[in-house]
């Protein structure tokens, strides 16, 4: 078998399977905002707690860029947008 103290080496060959990947896609920023919004709005719509979570972190952005909003005001935005966000969606079933 050889010198105790020395270790077989066996040659092993790996050849990774050949994957044809997607390309990458670059999203413009209008994309980028509304796949934002539409992850936002399947959150509330699953976990409705999260409204206020969600509201109150947006209000701490605009704090932090130096244009402080009310969380009312963020409220009535985020409903608007949210209602608008489920009548497309409610229209594209249909379509």
């Amino acid at each position: 078998m050889g010198d105790p103290g020395h270790l077989r080496i066996r040659e092993r060959v790996f050849q990774a399977p050949q994957v044809q990947a997607a390309p990458i896609l670059r999203r413009d920023p209008l994309a980028r905002v509304e796949s934002l919004t539409k992850r936002l709005v399947d959150a509330v719509n699953q976990n409705p707690a999260l409204f206020p979570m969600i509201l109150k972190e947006i209000q701490g952005e605009y704090w932090k860029a130096g244009a402080p909003v009310s969380i009312e005001k963020l409220r009535e935005a985020a409903t608007t947008l949210i209602q608008q966000a489920e009548r497309e969606a409610r229209i594209n079933k249909l379509i």
